[in-house]
């Protein structure tokens, strides 16, 4: 086990060769910040003394980002050629027992942060007893990660008419970063499980310190790292705002993974874009 997945020292090897010091940014920062809700711009553009409103700004536009989202569906996670009997969603999509039982769910690995737990008696639930934080420095995979592995593993194996679901509170980032390491158990790459998650649930996104002990954990395994924090950066920045171009998004993605993951507010790509909006205004002063 590695001792300190999340240091605030750790050091992020870069394999982009672009000097930060040599680009302008007042190329690329309107293009961004066009994309970032005004409420989160505001709040990196001026100077804030009280740290929990400037958290609570940037949460107000994370949930205006995730609204939208089915984040309720029951995403099937199906491995080629073999019955579907994992899936992924969130404390809603958890709570409907009918659709549940149309999937024929028979275990749950509960993550969510919720005081109160769905309970079926047709449902075996595997509980943690800690509150699991959705922060990059939690130690998740070291963790939580090998028990529910453990667990999912052994179910599946146990019997073939065993299905389980994976739920956290949105089944966007504590969920998926389980899944990924349950997928990487069973033989698959980091990306090649990234692959294959994105495909059946699109939004799925584990906060940079959850995706940085992954990228650990596949080298500390396999010798290899498939894909790496930064190229996870990178290719959710573009995704999402596919108007930035590749150029900004190597800036942002070089500049942000300098920053300790206890100094971000949630470790998200979207945290990322505001962390370099923020270096740009530090910088113009």
């Amino acid at each position: 086990m590695f001792a300190s997945p999340v240091s605030s020292t750790r050091t992020i090897k870069h394999t982009h060769t672009m000097s930060n010091d040599s680009v302008d940014l007042k190329e690329y920062v309107p293009k961004l910040k066009k994309q970032v809700s005004s409420e989160t711009y505001r709040q990196t553009h001026f100077d804030v003394d009280d740290e929990r409103q400037e958290q609570k700004t940037f949460h107000l536009s994370i949930r205006k980002y995730c609204k939208n989202l089915p984040t309720s569906t029951i995403s099937p996670i199906c491995i080629k050629g073999k019955r579907c009997r994992l899936y992924i969603t969130d404390r809603i999509g958890a709570s409907n027992l009918k659709n549940l039982k149309t999937l024929g769910v028979t275990h749950a690995v509960d993550l969510s942060d919720g005081s109160e737990h769905h309970s079926s008696s047709d449902i075996e639930y595997m509980r943690i007893s800690e509150h699991i934080l959705d922060k990059p420095e939690y130690p998740i995979v070291e963790k939580i990660g090998r028990k529910a592995v453990d667990f999912i593993s052994h179910v599946l194996a146990k019997k073939l008419e065993n299905v389980v679901v994976v739920y956290c509170t949105m089944g966007i980032s504590r969920s998926a970063t389980v899944t990924l390491q349950y997928l990487m158990d069973r033989g698959m790459s980091l990306k090649e499980s990234w692959k294959l998650l994105k495909s059946s649930r699109p939004f799925v996104n584990p906060n940079l310190g959850f995706w940085e002990q992954l990228s650990e954990l596949e080298k500390r395994t396999t010798g290899n790292i498939t894909m790496t924090t930064r190229d996870y950066v990178i290719a959710e920045l573009l995704e999402f705002w596919p108007s930035i171009g590749l150029d900004f998004a190597n800036i942002v993605a070089d500049r942000v993974l300098d920053v300790p993951f206890e100094d971000m507010i949630t470790g998200t790509f979207l945290d990322a874009a505001v962390k370099s909006l923020r270096m740009f205004n530090t910088r113009k002063k």
